[in-house]
């Protein structure tokens, strides 16, 4: 993040030569508090918050399994980066649901229907087909035109065709979230695909509140976000549109910020994040000031181990969760947020990020 937005040798006078040297380090050098860090305390800390998991069923390891193997088995690209990116696509998506597996696939198969027509895949082609989900992860820019040496092998076309014509096999993981949330605590799940958070919503029933990027509801019946949202909002008790207050909100990651929930008290990731911080972003509509709840009950869907090794999507979160986590700790100074101290006078003047003067 510092390189995307300073020089590689700002620091230069403070004694950090690159930035970019700052990867190979395991502690942060003194002269980073320059740069104004401050880590505010967590408003909801006396919300206490219990972590439970979502074990994988044998089914929905099975599953897992043909889609990992079916990966390998596609040529994908001659060219590796290109191959890795979209072996990832379609992991990402497997994991997910068989519903967002056979989304990727079916742009899968236009990309090489494209490459097939136009002799090759473009980038602009290849950017759709790695659609939302990963479109913030690549640096697209940097890749340049492609050209026709790595276009998708066509060999691919018939093993896509026929994997689309395989049924959806969705219900082990719904049935096991299903008996998860048949407690009634007002609950906020949380998926990366649009295509999960559809089955998932049907297959809840008409009574479960759902909202994508472009649309909103509770069931069938279509209403506006606002309307949808206040029902698991601070004011739900008041909720006055519907006879029965929905329980539980089915939502992509469009609800993951700047949004108040607290009138759940449950999250269930039912995809992983690539980075912690969304998880986190995730807990804080719910686990926020102002919550009513004794507790707050997290739950992590298990992510299937034959994906899990290709991807390393766990590893990854606890990877820079940690990592954060040791930095900001040294960065701390006596218990207090690490900040700019100038001299003025007999008193030392310190400026958090706000720029207030405390």
């Amino acid at each position: 993040l510092l390189a995307l937005a300073l020089p590689d040798d700002a620091l230069f006078l403070d004694g950090i030569p690159s930035l970019q040297a700052l990867e190979e380090r395991t502690d942060p050098p003194h002269a980073l508090r320059r740069l104004v860090v401050r880590s505010g305390r967590d408003p909801a800390r006396g919300v206490p918050m219990v972590e439970r998991t979502l074990a994988t069923v044998r089914a929905e390891r099975e599953r897992a399994a043909r889609i990992a193997a079916m990966v390998d088995q596609l040529g994908l690209s001659a060219d590796p980066a290109i191959r890795r990116l979209i072996a990832t696509v379609l992991l990402d998506a497997g994991a997910s649901s068989d519903a967002a597996w056979k989304a990727a696939l079916r742009r899968y198969q236009s990309l090489l229907r494209h490459s097939r027509d136009a002799g090759g895949a473009s980038r602009a082609a290849l950017r759709r087909f790695a659609g939302a989900a990963l479109d913030q992860l690549v640096l697209w820019p940097l890749m340049g035109e492609l050209n026709g040496d790595t276009a998708p092998p066509q060999e691919d076309l018939p093993l896509v065709d026929a994997a689309l014509a395989v049924p959806g096999a969705d219900l082990a993981w719904i049935s096991g979230l299903h008996r998860r949330l048949a407690d009634g605590i007002v609950t906020a799940c949380f998926c990366r695909h649009r295509a999960t958070a559809v089955v998932l919503a049907r297959s809840l029933g008409d009574a479960t509140a759902w909202v994508t990027g472009d649309a909103s509801g509770i069931g069938p019946h279509r209403m506006p976000r606002e309307a949808v949202l206040a029902a698991f909002g601070p004011n739900r008790g008041t909720w006055q549109l519907r006879r029965h207050l929905p329980t539980v909100l089915v939502a992509t990651e469009v609800l993951s910020e700047g949004l108040d929930l607290q009138g759940a008290s449950r999250v269930v990731h039912v995809d992983l994040p690539w980075h912690a911080t969304r998880l986190d972003q995730r807990t804080g509509r719910i686990r926020r000031l102002g919550q009513a709840a004794s507790r707050v009950e997290i739950v992590h869907r298990s992510l299937p181990r034959s994906i899990e090794r290709r991807l390393g999507m766990r590893r990854r979160i606890h990877r820079k969760r940690r990592l954060a986590a040791r930095w900001l700790e040294a960065l701390e100074h006596d218990g207090e947020p690490s900040g700019i101290r100038i001299a003025t006078g007999y008193a030392a003047l310190r400026i958090d990020a706000q720029g207030d003067a405390p």
